[in-house]
């Protein structure tokens, strides 16, 4: 699941937002405030830019030019998946989550009864201002309705920067306020499909 922040008419682009970007908290996975909010499910291959990627390099499966973040979670094991950018913004894993296959080797399967997610302090690789292009592969388990799962992002509910989530059947990117966020229409996400 991809969602970047500048629109063109291409459908593989998202939908622009704007605000002043507060980055002085954590990046999360599958948190808000250090609390799991995934209901359940796989994640997989997170990454984020510090710019907004082209619709060509969307459709290249936007390997050209490097993320400041890249988390493949191949690691298979253990509570640390590697940032693969020179960045070393390791995320540590919190009530080890199981490791499972995913759609590129493996994967982590999160479960919000057992409240597992993963968080990278705060650090300047990950505190962009401007464009950005926020992407990770997801498995869900759950699409319940009106109902908001983290996926990956800077926000503690106070200090709102980045978010991208999962709301019922629909992916949703917020940037500094949870009232601004754009929310796709016709994603209609399954359980047990990768997205």
């Amino acid at each position: 699941m991809l969602f970047r922040s500048k629109s063109t008419t291409d459908p593989f682009s998202g939908d622009t937002l704007s605000a002043s970007i507060d980055n002085t908290v954590s990046f999360n996975i599958a948190a808000r405030e250090d609390i799991p909010s995934f209901e359940g499910g796989l994640i997989d291959d997170v990454r984020i830019y510090n710019r907004a990627l082209s619709a060509e390099e969307i459709r290249y499966h936007y390997n050209r030019g490097g993320p400041v973040g890249n988390w493949r979670f191949d690691e298979g094991t253990g509570t640390t998946a590697y940032d693969s950018t020179s960045n070393n913004s390791d995320i540590t894993l919190v009530n080890i989550p199981s490791w499972t296959t995913g759609k590129y080797a493996t994967a982590i399967d999160l479960e919000s009864t057992s409240s597992q997610y993963g968080y990278v302090a705060d650090n300047s690789s990950l505190s962009t201002t401007g464009d950005l292009t926020l992407s990770a592969w997801i498995k869900p388990e759950s699409n319940t309705a009106s109902t908001l799962f983290n996926i990956a992002g800077k926000w503690d509910g106070t200090n709102e920067s980045y978010l991208l989530s999962q709301y019922r059947d629909e992916i949703r990117m917020y940037i500094d306020a949870a009232a601004n966020y754009e929310t796709t229409d016709s994603a209609n996400l399954s359980t047990g499909t990768w997205y």
